[in-house]
């Protein structure tokens, strides 16, 4: 009945997600075992120890998920914050243009005869900002939910494959919940 754009689907995104986080989960790999080579005096080709045995108390840093996160979404985050920004420059603005109005309208009460021509542009100007301050806050609220439920699913699909792929010890060590609530540690291998 419904068919999600292919640039939106969880297929795509995932994939674009899994080729910026696989580098950079071995790339950590690595420079975990080069600091268990160099702490025991030692270089990757001569080491005493096996990966597996040096990968054992290796953790997955939380800033490679995030940096994997961006690269993914990066356009749409960018999206977000310019929208954001810009609902925000209007909506101090328009308050300095609404004094303006307000300051007009008073000198023509009491009498003064300034040029109409400034009132309609001032009431135009406030009117225009109060527009776009709307549709700027309403596009960036959005594609911040949009963006947020796409990463929510990107994770979750990985976390259900590596809660598939766990060893007995891995579901011995991992409590039932973070499998359930989905919040199955990513690059944590059993």
């Amino acid at each position: 009945m419904f068919k999600v754009d292919y640039d939106l689907s969880i297929k795509k995104n995932y994939q674009t997600f899994m080729s910026h986080f696989i580098p950079m989960f071995n790339q950590f790999q690595t420079q975990h075992i080069l600091q268990k080579c160099k702490f025991r005096n030692e270089t990757l080709e001569t080491s005493s120890r096996s990966e597996e045995h040096d990968l054992k108390d290796f953790v997955l840093p939380k800033r490679a998920l995030f940096r994997a996160l961006f690269k993914t979404f990066w356009y749409q985050y960018t999206k977000t914050i310019i929208q954001s920004c810009l609902r925000a420059a209007s909506s101090s603005i328009s308050p300095l243009l609404l004094k303006k109005l307000t300051e007009f309208v008073q000198a023509k009460t009491l009498g003064y005869n300034p040029a109409i021509g400034k009132g309609i542009g001032y009431a135009i100007g406030v009117t225009a900002f109060i527009i776009f301050n709307d549709i700027t806050g309403n596009h960036g609220t959005y594609n911040a939910m949009a963006v947020g439920a796409n990463a929510k699913s990107v994770l979750i699909r990985e976390s259900m494959r590596k809660s598939f792929m766990l060893s007995d010890l891995g579901h011995h060590n991992t409590p039932e919940c973070n499998l359930i609530g989905g919040q199955a540690v990513l690059g944590r291998q059993h």
